[in-house]
């Protein structure tokens, strides 16, 4: 047996472990879909009650070229169900060259006691401008908002809630899509999404496991932030990182599902793919940076290691994938046992995860029609893209090439509120 076929065994193993890892996880988020709904309403009930002693909150929005959507969410922030007296927007504009620090300066002159504006020059990246309203920000809790988002007004209600318990240090709400039927690729997003939120994080959660932090529509104990020193600027992943770090302090991260924003899901393959690359390579720089803390052996560091190690994983299978295929399409099965072995594995276990996340989208779905199966077969390809592309930016990152923090360009579209 050649070095290469030693190799593919090896990456097999690490595949299979991964696999049957996340498996139990998955079919726990199915699971947990049946009483979703039941147990919500519950604690909506419960967060909803009057008499609580509140906490304050500052919601920071780091804002670049925004000028199509930053107006749209400093409305929506300013009519949240909470007592204004109690929230704190603080609007960090990282050097637009478009209207977007024009817009952000009138509403904070219309709303001075609510909104406080702060202009950062020379441009930077998101994580910068995070901290740079950090700085600014006085709240207990700090909740951290996309300029493309909406939030639902009882969006601070809910999470004020979920700080009763002095024990959680962040949480992670559930973003849907703001314009799901802009076109074919904006609602393959959305299925995408609904796996990760629905099915994947909600079963770590019920199994208190490690939750990543996905930018957008997240809290986090303003001491817990500062003591952690705020949001890495080097990084890539900004929202994963800050989660690893935090894990590693053994701060409670929960996933909340009744904390709802909606948001835009990227339009056109360009940005999806770019947008890929660079969540891609960071949880993989993410991955690098945390292997002392998984290599500790602890249950949390290897539900660390075993998260960030997603993209290495999906991009090995799309490369057992692509020899699988070669083999059969040109009927030269000569290519050694093993990689033909690893090839079949990969795609065994990919198709009974896929199977997984059919099961539980179809289960949580108020309206289970048959014809949604017609989705299956264009949400495989657009997962074989992804694996495409975690491939190419595994090269990347194996051949140490630079990349830099890429802005997701936003276009305002909505196909469900009209602000």
């Amino acid at each position: 047996m050649g070095i290469v076929e030693q190799i593919f065994l090896l990456l097999m193993g690490v595949l299979l472990f991964w696999t049957l890892y996340n498996l139990p996880i998955l079919v726990k988020g199915v699971d947990v879909i049946r009483g979703a709904r039941a147990s919500t309403s519950t604690k909506q009930d419960k967060g909803m009650r009057p008499d609580r002693n509140l906490p304050f909150f500052s919601i920071i929005i780091a804002a670049k070229n925004e000028e199509k959507v930053i107006g749209r969410l400093l409305e929506s922030a300013l009519q949240l169900d909470y007592p204004k007296e109690r929230i704190q927007i603080v609007v960090a504009e990282d050097g637009s060259y478009d209207r977007t620090r024009e817009i952000c300066e009138q509403y904070a002159k219309r709303h001075p006691d609510v909104i406080e504006f702060c202009h950062r020059e020379p441009s930077g990246n998101k994580p910068g401008a995070l901290n740079y309203a950090l700085a600014k920000a006085s709240g207990d809790i700090v909740a951290i908002l996309d300029a493309d988002n909406i939030p639902e007004k009882d969006i601070l209600q809910r999470a004020a809630a979920r700080f009763e318990d002095t024990k959680v240090a962040a949480v992670q709400g559930h973003t849907y899509p703001i314009n799901l039927h802009q076109n074919f690729l904006t609602r393959l997003e959305a299925y995408n999404q609904d796996s990760w939120f629905k099915i994947y994080l909600r079963g770590k959660d019920s199994l208190n496991l490690f939750m990543p932090l996905t930018g957008s529509c997240g809290f986090v104990r303003r001491d817990i932030l500062l003591e952690c020193g705020g949001w890495n600027e080097k990084s890539l992943t900004e929202d994963v990182e800050l989660a690893a770090r935090l894990a590693a302090k053994n701060h409670r991260i929960q996933y909340a599902p009744e904390i709802r924003s909606w948001q835009e899901n990227t339009s056109s393959f360009r940005q999806m793919i770019k947008q890929r690359r660079r969540w891609f390579r960071g949880y993989m720089e993410t991955l690098l940076n945390c292997r002392r803390l998984i290599t500790q052996g602890s249950l949390i560091g290897i539900d660390v290691g075993v998260t960030l190690l997603g993209p290495l994983i999906i991009g090995f299978c799309f490369l057992t994938n692509t020899i699988g295929v070669y083999g059969l399409v040109s009927g030269n099965l000569d290519i050694g046992w093993p990689l033909m072995m690893v090839s079949f594995a990969t795609g065994v276990l990919t198709l009974e995860t896929l199977i997984v996340c059919a099961a539980g989208l179809f289960y949580q779905s108020r309206k289970r029609r048959w014809r949604n199966l017609v989705w299956a077969f264009p949400l495989v390809m657009y997962w074989e893209l992804q694996m495409a592309v975690a491939f190419y930016t595994t090269l990347c990152f194996l051949l140490r090439r630079p990349q830099s923090w890429e802005k997701t360009e936003k276009t305002g579209s909505t196909d469900r509120f009209n602000k």
